[in-house]
């Protein structure tokens, strides 16, 4: 028997590896644990689990499971559609890639489907599209990119949700949502209930069925992109000549929309909002531009009172959810619009200087980002660091970027960003932390908050006060974060009699411990009680707290 599962699982992993990897050594039980064989014996069982909807086949398979990324290369399915016969439908793509968060990133979830170089076939189309579609002389549909991304931030709940579509000779399709929260809701309302029956005139026993609850999304932004690429040109070898004017395009989309609202609005409720009526007049206009042109459209759900709640109220009436969202249309989105100028760039990198500190943090912020300028984070750090030591927005974009890259600085911009109680800056401060050594901690601490035990200048006038300071100098977010501090006043508090005091003391105390880190911190901890001793005896302490 064990000569058996041993021939089986040889011959499972030959399987699986290349035939380049298939040498004449003997293979190894690691070998069953690499990147690529897993990656291969994915790739199969997902194969096995499609092949009764359709024909998958595919050349190779490659993996990285600490990056969180495989490949697949020479992606081939066929579908089996009502509508076509055999093999006569088929998808290719040059490569899949299938992407997650790397084993680093524990708090965010990410799925990333990458298709390059898609082929699909002419007979892939339903048999009521393709007549359009031969018209405009469109055959088989190339998709030189094609890209899904969704990412889930669990500890707020919120996430993004992306997609571009890059259709060659015809038009590119952007779509991306930033959502602040989502939450779903658990059916509501289910089981036995009593009702009564209008035809008996009595109370019967019956089922309720349960309600079934849309999700909670709290929506900061979203926006859809359609940039032209040739679709023009088709669409002229189907419209009539009088079709293809700009008034003639206006007025048909105006037409259209109008239509398409008056019929989600309801009989009883079919005249357009202001904010539909908006919608309308602004799609006419920018469709308008295209036969003088124009070349894109996008659709922005954007507000300054966000984030914008959707929810049962909003989705059960259409002009209620329209105007929650209150989409704008417009000929660029506004992300491109804020593109920096080439002047305000020049003069941050040539003569930062000169720029006022608000068009430094927007320029910095640009440089660290990459969104409105090239991203260039040393050009970005030299702009913003002189700023970061009072402004919190300057620190917070700081520890962003660097936190990958240089762990010790992001964390002491961290430490100052906190204070602001800006979203996310507590939680990126607790992940630096993590990833320093404890000596390397408690210096950029009393870096940022100059705090020295043996000169801590006036003493808090009330056991009280002498809780809130240590309080605020261990969370980090009244004051920047300082573990020295927050002891030693904390240890004055318990001298004091304060029970809270000397919980915190020896929260500092026993955390630091248990973490591993009390030989580093020990030593520290005797020479502050050293310090609190003198400071108590030398301004005679007790009668002011007796």
């Amino acid at each position: 028997m064990k000569k058996v599962i041993s021939l089986a699982l040889a011959g499972m992993t030959a399987a699986a590896l290349p035939l380049s990897a298939q040498s004449t050594e003997r293979p190894t039980l690691m070998d069953l644990f690499s990147g690529d064989t897993l990656a291969n014996a994915i790739a199969q069982v997902l194969a096995g689990v499609t092949r009764p909807l359709a024909d998958v086949r595919y050349d190779h398979v490659t993996g990285d499971f600490i990056a969180g990324d495989m490949a697949v290369i020479g992606l081939s399915v066929s579908p089996d559609l009502p509508y076509s016969q055999g093999t006569d439908c088929t998808i290719t793509a040059e490569r899949l890639r299938i992407g997650s968060s790397a084993l680093d990133m524990i708090d965010v979830g990410r799925l990333r489907l990458s298709f390059d170089g898609v082929v699909v076939d002419f007979d892939c189309l339903p048999p009521d599209v393709r007549p359009p579609f031969g018209l405009a002389q469109i055959e088989d549909i190339y998709i030189d990119r094609l890209q899904i991304e969704v990412e889930f931030i669990s500890s707020s709940g919120g996430g993004t949700l992306s997609m571009v579509a890059d259709v060659r000779d015809v038009a590119s399709i952007q779509f991306n949502a930033d959502v602040d929260y989502i939450s779903y809701r658990m059916p509501m309302g289910g089981g036995p209930d009593h009702i009564f029956d209008p035809d008996t005139g009595q109370i019967v026993e019956a089922d309720r069925p349960a309600r079934s609850e849309p999700p909670v999304v709290y929506l900061n932004s979203a926006t859809l992109l359609i940039e032209e690429r040739g679709a023009w040109d088709k669409a002229q070898r189907l419209l009539p000549p009088d079709m293809q004017t700009s008034d003639a395009l206006s007025t048909a989309v105006s037409e259209m929309l109008s239509e398409v609202f008056r019929s989600n609005n309801g009989f009883e409720n079919r005249d357009l909002s202001a904010e539909q009526t908006t919608f309308v007049e602004q799609a006419s206009q920018v469709v308008a531009t295209i036969p003088d042109g124009g070349r894109s459209i996008a659709i922005e759900v954007t507000s300054e009172d966000v984030p914008i709640v959707i929810n049962r109220k909003t989705v059960d009436d259409f002009k209620v959810l329209f105007a929650a969202l209150s989409p704008n249309v417009l000929d660029k989105p506004r992300s491109q619009t804020a593109v920096l100028s080439t002047q305000m760039l020049q003069a941050a990198l040539n003569r930062p200087r000169d720029l006022a500190d608000e068009d430094r943090l927007i320029v910095g912020r640009a440089l660290l980002t990459g969104r409105g300028a090239p991203r260039n984070i040393a050009a970005g750090r030299r702009l913003l660091e002189p700023l970061a030591a009072s402004d919190v927005q300057a620190a917070d974009a700081l520890a962003a970027a660097l936190s990958l890259s240089d762990p010790e600085a992001a964390y002491g911009h961290a430490l100052v960003a906190a204070t602001g109680n800006l979203p996310g800056s507590l939680g990126r401060l607790e992940a630096l932390e993590d990833r320093l050594d404890l000596s390397r901690v408690l210096d950029l601490q009393q870096d940022i908050s100059g705090f020295e035990p043996d000169d801590p200048g006036d003493i808090p006038a009330t056991v009280a006060d002498l809780r809130s300071v240590a309080l605020a100098a261990q969370i980090g977010t009244r004051q920047p974060r300082d573990y020295r501090q927050a002891y030693f006043w904390a240890a004055l508090a318990a001298a004091a009699g304060d029970r809270s005091g000397a919980d915190i003391r020896d929260d500092i105390d026993v955390g630091l411990r248990l973490q591993g880190d009390y030989q580093t911190w020990a030593p520290i901890a005797e020479e502050i009680e050293a310090q609190v001793l003198e400071i108590w005896l030398d301004r005679d302490l007790p009668a002011q707290f007796r």
